[in-house]
Formats: C-alpha cells, sequence, structure tokens
C-alpha cells in the first residue's frame, strides 16, 4: 500500500502513474480513492466549460439547419 501512496519514492517510471500530465500543475501523479474522484469530477468540469463534448455538431447545440438534414423528408419515385 506504501508504494501506491507515494510511488516516487520507489522510482516509479511516469508511464505507470495514473495521472498523466495535470491539468493544473503540470505533473504526473498517482491519485487514488476520494482524490480520484475529485480530479475525475474537475476535468469533467472543465471540458464542459470549453465544450469539448464531440458527440454533438454546432449545428445542434445552436439550432443551426443545413439544406441536407431535410432529405429523409423526399419520396422516392419509381420503383425501388
Amino acid at each position: 500500500m506504501m508504494v501506491m501512496a507515494n510511488p516516487r519514492q520507489f522510482k516509479v517510471s511516469d508511464w505507470f502513474l495514473n495521472r498523466k500530465k495535470d491539468y493544473k500543475d503540470g505533473r504526473f501523479s498517482q491519485v487514488v480513492s476520494n482524490a480520484l474522484d475529485m480530479k475525475l469530477r474537475d476535468d469533467l468540469e472543465r471540458l464542459k466549460k470549453i465544450r469539448a463534448d464531440r458527440t454533438s455538431a454546432p449545428s445542434d447545440q445552436c439550432g443551426w439547419i443545413y439544406p441536407y438534414d431535410h432529405n429523409s423528408d423526399q419520396q422516392t419515385e419509381g420503383p425501388t
């Protein structure tokens, strides 16, 4: 358990730690229990604030309408 709490004292490499390059202080660290929840919440709030959600396009967020959005309303004629 001592290694999990203080991995730097045991010369654990940066690539093995679970917190790569913290946004606020720029350090690598090993985060456990409540601190992990807090860091995750901070990261999600920061991403939400800068609108980094890639699941929706700007047209969905702003209500813009593009011509290709209404193609499904057109009926095809003739045999399919």
